[in-house]
């Protein structure tokens, strides 16, 4: 499939299937392969100038790194996709890196850090009206309190982003930051509310 895709001799539509093609074998747990397709992406990317390909290989990379635990290197390509972003204007991928290094930040332990890149998350976000993305770092922000053993501080991020799920009619966020609510207030002795 790789070489079909290496075909194409428009570099846009080939270094866009790159990314598509390496989104699905992430998605199937084929991690490989996805660090394969977004390495490729990365190389060609750069060859022909394009910053937001190559922000968001990298930025996939990142992603990889973290969910297989290489949390160092996974904020290492967030922190290079980063001014990517920024060059190229794109609020919205500025956000998501700095919301990534929170998240790995978190789960190193470094809550001051993790703290500092979340909330800068968010400052872009809610200037930007970017409502979904801003319920998903409210619900980042929340598992950092519950980390630090604040579940009263977690308990109202929770909430927060319950709202916004409402508000964004996404049922299945909704339910999943219900269920980690029902688990801050039952952990904390919490049994209504």
């Amino acid at each position: 499939v790789t070489e079909c895709v290496q075909r194409s001799a428009d570099i846009d539509l080939r270094l866009r299937n790159l990314g598509n093609l390496g989104d699905v074998y992430f998605r199937g747990g084929h991690v490989q392969e996805a660090m394969t397709c977004f390495q490729q992406q990365l190389v060609q990317a750069k060859a022909a100038g394009n910053s937001r390909r190559e922000a968001c290989a990298f930025h996939m990379l990142g992603q990889i790194l973290d969910k297989t635990g290489q949390h160092d290197r996974a904020a290492s390509h967030f922190e290079t996709a980063l001014p990517l972003y920024r060059a190229i204007k794109d609020e919205r991928g500025e956000a998501i890196m700095l919301a990534n290094l929170g998240d790995v930040q978190r789960k190193q332990n470094r809550f001051t850090e993790a703290l500092d890149f979340t909330n800068q998350s968010l400052d872009i976000l809610r200037a930007t009206h970017n409502r979904w993305n801003e319920a998903v770092v409210v619900r980042q922000l929340g598992q950092i309190y519950l980390d630090l053993r604040e579940p009263d501080q977690a308990a109202e991020q929770f909430q927060l982003a319950i709202a916004i799920y409402r508000e964004v009619d996404d049922h299945y966020e909704l339910a999943r930051t219900l269920h980690v609510l029902g688990d801050t207030l039952s952990g904390d002795g919490h049994t209504e509310r």
